[in-house]
């Protein structure tokens, strides 16, 4: 997106968010796909918090270890299985993330591996998966980021998505709001594209969200 990612890197910028959150597929296999996230992350961390989980292409790049070692180095902070606070806010919120694995099995098993959301505190979930919404809504979490769907590819005018890994052909969870009493969980179409390398009515985006206190 330009030169060192100039264009997105101006258009997070020019939305002066209080936090950023990365909610896995930064990056694939190749060494491009890191060098290009980097420059992403190398101006943005310099004045924002930025916080991340894994995504399944994390888990399988040979490179996992390189993206570890640039996180650490630029300041992001990377939740495995854990939460911690969140004190840059007008009401007190609490930041669980999940790393994504082949190991999960089932919604029992990933159920089991999710920290547990704190008392008293505005509970936001970063995971990858949104296929385990019904878990997350088990657990009360308020609200959940998640990505991995790729806005189901192909967008169809009244239909939405076309296929999600994990949700197969017409998937439930591709892109925006999705609410279950109290959990809202919030699909990002994400900025890239993977093993399918074309995008059809389902455009790149960047999710703003802003939270207010009730």
């Amino acid at each position: 997106m330009g030169e060192n990612q100039k264009r997105l890197v101006e258009k997070v910028e020019s939305l002066e968010p209080d936090l950023i959150v990365l909610t896995g597929d930064m990056v694939d296999s190749d060494v491009e796909s890191i060098e290009s996230h980097l420059a992403f992350l190398e101006v943005l961390t310099e004045d924002t918090p930025v916080y991340a989980v894994s995504g399944n292409h994390e888990y399988w790049s040979e490179s996992s270890e390189v993206v570890r070692t640039v996180y650490d180095a630029l300041g992001v902070s990377v939740l495995q299985e854990t939460c911690t606070p969140f004190k840059d806010t007008a009401f007190p919120i609490e930041l669980c993330g999940i790393s994504d694995y082949e190991k999960f099995t089932g919604f029992q098993d990933y159920k089991a591996t999710l920290p547990e959301p704190a008392n008293n505190r505005f509970n936001l979930l970063l995971a990858h998966r949104p296929v385990f919404f019904e878990t997350y809504t088990a657990l009360d979490y308020d609200l959940v980021l998640s990505g991995h769907a790729h806005g189901g590819m192909i967008r169809l005018p009244f239909t939405g998505g076309i296929y999600s890994p994990d949700q197969g052909l017409f998937p439930s969870y591709t892109s925006g709001p999705y609410k279950d009493n109290d959990t809202t969980m919030v699909v990002s179409r994400g900025l890239g594209n993977s093993v399918f390398p074309f995008r059809v009515q389902n455009r790149p985006e960047i999710v703003l969200l802003t939270l207010k206190s009730s």
